[in-house]
């Protein structure tokens, strides 16, 4: 058999026909396409991340407020005017009457807010007509009182809206005042507007509303109660510096959800995010006060 002898390059590395050798590094070219594609992959994904988080934080306050509404329900039950609310008028936000149906302090913090209530800074009542709204409660959490400012601040996340027709055209066709008001009603040292021209939210009152002011031709329009709001989130207060122009009950940026919206509980119990766009209407529908504006 003939025996052939190899070649001078036979059984030597062909380069040009083989991969990388084992060890070889990347190149600089190949370096910067792959941070290009990092880059690109994460500007497709953290929007879609902060999106996840704003929804997960919207419906975690929106369970908050289905609770309210469960235990607002159970104190109207209790009531003697079968009010959805304990509060004394339009301008009082406290939440302490509610404290006995949703005793969980954490579900009167918006996550999108972070404010918090203390659990051992209580304080004692004496006030006859408060006592009376808080249906013989005689201690109160001084935090539920009223709002943190800002986020992560002692306080609360939410208004209360237990009256209407505080502004504009009075409504004459339902009973007007509170007699349970009165500036002194509130907790000592709590600062509170009377209001006693205004409608309290009671189960007759919200029954068949009939509106009595003209913004959006809404005069004689009956509100049902499914339109009628009883708990919202409360409006931010601006951080020292901060110059854009905000909206009194109106979604603005800083606000729990931002300017998108905010979710609203009404006297029937059902929690729903009104945005923006249709806020004022919803508002005004709600409350009966003349607003046509932010």
């Amino acid at each position: 058999m003939k025996v052939t002898k190899p070649g001078p390059n036979q059984g030597l590395h062909d380069s040009s026909r083989q991969g990388r050798r084992p060890g070889a590094g990347f190149t600089l070219i190949e370096l910067l396409v792959v941070v290009a594609i990092i880059a690109i992959l994460a500007s497709l994904l953290l929007p879609a991340l902060s999106r996840g988080k704003w929804q997960a934080q919207r419906v975690a306050c929106m369970n908050n407020q289905k609770q309210f509404g469960l235990g607002s329900h159970l104190y109207k039950d209790d009531d003697d005017r079968r009010a959805y609310s304990g509060t004394a008028s339009d301008g009082d936000d406290d939440m302490n009457w509610l404290y006995p149906f949703v005793s969980s302090l954490k579900s009167y913090s918006c996550p999108g807010r972070q404010t918090f209530v203390r659990p051992d800074k209580k304080s004692k009542v004496s006030s006859k007509a408060y006592v009376e709204r808080l249906h013989g409660q005689t201690e109160i959490f001084t935090d539920l009182v009223s709002q943190g400012p800002t986020r992560k601040q002692p306080g609360i996340s939410y208004e209360v809206f237990g009256a209407m027709n505080c502004c504009g055209t009075a409504n004459t066709q339902y009973p007007r005042g509170n007699a349970r008001l009165a500036l002194g009603t509130f907790p000592s040292g709590i600062a509170g507007w009377d209001d006693a021209d205004s409608i309290i939210k009671t189960e007759s009152t919200c029954a068949n509303y009939i509106h009595a002011n003209t913004a959006f031709n809404l005069k004689g329009r009956v509100t049902a109660p499914e339109e009628i709001w009883l708990i919202k989130e409360a409006d931010v207060q601006p951080e020292p510096g901060y110059t854009k122009p905000l909206h009194n009950n109106y979604p603005d940026a800083i606000d729990n959800h931002g300017a998108i919206g905010e979710n609203v509980l009404c006297v029937d119990g059902h929690v729903e995010f009104i945005k923006q766009k249709r806020y004022v209407y919803g508002y005004e529908l709600a409350e009966d006060e003349g607003r046509s504006t932010p």
